[in-house]
């Protein structure tokens, strides 16, 4: 049984009981406890943020030499126990990222499973304790002293992160201005072949060149300008913390980019599109408009990156008056967020996410909301590009409906008060989510 990738939420009594029969034993990820120790488990907590995360089973009991469950009968269903678990894990600095769920009960008892995520804060210390705790996946001394060697690196590895993520969103640009080069010179080859076949028939004496004559001779019916150069790109781009090993080899992120895209059946799914094509580590997909030059990027890699660019700039026929409807904007993050929970729930991965949703372009472009009403005057852009971080995000928010959709409104709300919007109310959001169907009741 897979307990380490899984929801715990979606474990039961019997499924504990049959992971326990199964004889896994406690390791670098695993730590049983017949009852909730005396002594708290503030330590328990630092030393798996320490290290890479895990897993507490409060109510099994395992042989002290072999560390296999011999006793799995559960604790007593007392609302308390998890009151003392919260308070243990406050004790630790920075807070760790932690989920606590209670199985239903069986005769009087529960089981209680603890997964703590692979802290993105390192080193996480114990209130008024010096030591620096880890996990060593030794049966006999599971927690002990972080070596000197491992120390420094804890100290490192949030800078660490920082460097391997920024290589990845390297990536994603070169990418993306290599796709870009690739369709400017389609679209050239495009108005080339037109403008020859025009003269073809010109010379065969075909009426059509006689009459443009009279409207100012050719005239290409693909867009005109240099693509991306009257563009405002919106990018939204998530990746794991600490981007690693492959979390899925890039074919099957292709094989199973229908379950990417909608994991869960939810309604209007348009990211990532289903025609992708490999780049190196990842997929592609990279479209633009003939007729208005509009670019949107798909890119999704094997480190768990997802990256999404589109431009979202619309000019009014009538006015000419350049516009960016914010709901395209909400639309296109959520679609997003989703397919970045998507992946990570299918790759088994658990933890911290880092990432940002960019406006690009904006000065002086009209900023117009879910409706009319929204704005009771125009709002104009006043930088040139708008950047807002998902901070504190992690894959335990992003894979449970309700705690998404309370992510998703404080940052929206978020963003529109960068953009000078500071009293958007909180109906508007979730009627935008209900006339979506994504609203979660």
């Amino acid at each position: 049984m897979d307990i380490l990738t899984k929801k715990i939420e979606s474990f039961g009594f019997d499924d504990i009981v049959t992971f326990c029969k199964e004889g896994h034993r406690e390791d670098y990820q695993i730590d049983y406890k017949k009852d909730l120790p005396s002594n708290g488990l503030a330590k328990h907590f630092a030393a798996f943020s320490n290290s890479k995360g895990g897993l507490i089973l409060i109510g099994v009991e395992e042989n002290r030499i072999t560390g296999i469950p011999i006793k799995w009968d559960g604790v007593n269903n007392d609302a308390k126990s998890i009151e003392r678990i919260h308070q243990w894990a406050s004790n630790v600095e920075p807070l760790p990222r932690s989920t606590v769920h209670v199985t239903e009960e069986k005769n009087g008892k529960v089981f209680i499973l603890i997964r703590i995520l692979e802290g993105d804060r390192t080193p996480y210390y114990v209130q008024n304790d010096s030591n620096l705790w880890v996990r060593t996946g030794n049966i006999s001394t599971p927690i002990d002293l972080a070596s000197p060697d491992y120390a420094e690196l804890l100290f490192k590895r949030k800078e660490q992160a920082d460097i391997s993520r920024n290589i990845f969103i390297k990536q994603t640009a070169d990418v993306y201005n290599a796709a870009l080069r690739r369709a400017e010179r389609e679209r050239l080859a495009k108005i080339a072949k037109e403008a020859e076949d025009y003269k073809k028939k010109k010379e065969a004496g075909d009426p059509q060149p006689i009459i443009d004559a009279f409207a100012g001779g050719f005239h290409s019916h693909i867009y005109s300008n240099k693509l991306g150069s009257q563009a405002s790109m919106c990018t939204i781009i998530l990746q794991p913390f600490f981007p690693k090993e492959a979390l899925l080899k890039p074919s099957e992120i292709k094989d199973r980019i229908v379950e990417i895209r909608d994991l869960q059946r939810t309604p209007r799914m348009y990211f990532p599109d289903l025609n992708v094509w490999p780049i190196p580590q990842g997929i592609l997909r990279f479209d633009w408009g003939e007729s208005d030059g509009q670019i949107d990027c798909h890119q999704i890699y094997a480190s768990g990156l997802v990256y999404s660019s589109t431009d979202v700039l619309m000019v009014d026929h009538e006015s000419k008056k350049k516009l960016i409807y914010l709901s395209h904007v909400l639309g296109r993050l959520f679609q997003v967020l989703k397919a970045a929970s998507n992946f990570y729930q299918i790759a088994g991965y658990q933890g911290g996410v880092e990432g940002y949703l960019e406006l690009a372009n904006t000065e002086d472009i009209s900023l117009v909301g879910f409706q009319h009403e929204l704005f009771n005057r125009d709002l104009l852009g006043l930088m040139p590009s708008y950047q807002l971080n998902f901070s504190d995000l992690d894959t335990s928010k992003l894979s449970d409906p309700k705690a998404f959709q309370e992510f998703f409104e404080n940052y929206v709300k978020e963003f529109f008060w960068s953009i000078g919007k500071p009293d958007l109310h909180e109906s508007l959001i979730k009627k935008f989510l209900q006339d979506n169907q994504w609203l979660v009741t």
